[in-house]
C-alpha cells in the first residue's frame, strides 16, 4: 500500500513538474491581475467651439518661423511658486489647476511671449471675475503679458491685433 501512495506521489510530481515548467526548466507564472476601475473616457472634443474657432483663425495669423501656440497650459507647468513659499501649498493650489487658453512661444527668443485667454458669458459671473483679477494680477507678477479676448468679437480682428503686438 505504501508503495502505490509512493508511486502516486511520483506520478502527481512529475504531471505537475510538466504541466508547470517550461522547455528551459523556467517555472510559468500566471499573474491574474484584477482590471481596476477607472472612470474615465476621452472627450469627444478638445477645444469649445468657440476656442477651436479661435485656435483655426489665431494659427492662420502666425509666423509660423518664428512662433508656436500652446493651447491649454496649466498654469503650474509655467508659473512657479517662490522658493522661499513652496513648503505653503496654498500658493501651488491657487494655480495647479488653473490654465490658459493659448501660450505664444516665440521659437527664436525661446520664451512667451503672449497669453491669450477667450472670456466667454461664464466670465461674468462674480467667482470668475474674482479668479480673473487674481490670474491679471498674477500674469503682471510673472512678466507675461496676457490679453483677453471676448467670445463674439471679431476673432479674424483680434488675431490680426494680436499678432501685430508680437
Amino acid at each position: 500500500m505504501s508503495g502505490l501512495i509512493v508511486f502516486g506521489a511520483i506520478v502527481f510530481v512529475v504531471y505537475w513538474s510538466i504541466k508547470n515548467f517550461k522547455a528551459g526548466g523556467v517555472v510559468k507564472s500566471v499573474v491574474l491581475e484584477k482590471k481596476q476601475y477607472l472612470p474615465y473616457h476621452a472627450k469627444k472634443y478638445f477645444f469649445s467651439q468657440s476656442e477651436q474657432q479661435f485656435f483655426n483663425i489665431l494659427n492662420s495669423h502666425i509666423d509660423a518661423h518664428r512662433y508656436t501656440i500652446f493651447p491649454k497650459v496649466r498654469l503650474g507647468d509655467f508659473i512657479d511658486v517662490d522658493h522661499q513659499d513652496r513648503g505653503n501649498r496654498t500658493w501651488w493650489n491657487k494655480i495647479r489647476a488653473k490654465h490658459i487658453d493659448y501660450l505664444i512661444w516665440d521659437l527664436v527668443e525661446n520664451k512667451i511671449v503672449l497669453a491669450i485667454e477667450l472670456d466667454g458669458n461664464s466670465h461674468n459671473s462674480e467667482k470668475m471675475q474674482q479668479r480673473d483679477k487674481f490670474v491679471n494680477e498674477l500674469y503682471i507678477k510673472v512678466g507675461v503679458k496676457l490679453e483677453r479676448v471676448n467670445v463674439g468679437t471679431s476673432f479674424e480682428e483680434e488675431s490680426i491685433r494680436l499678432m501685430e503686438m508680437l
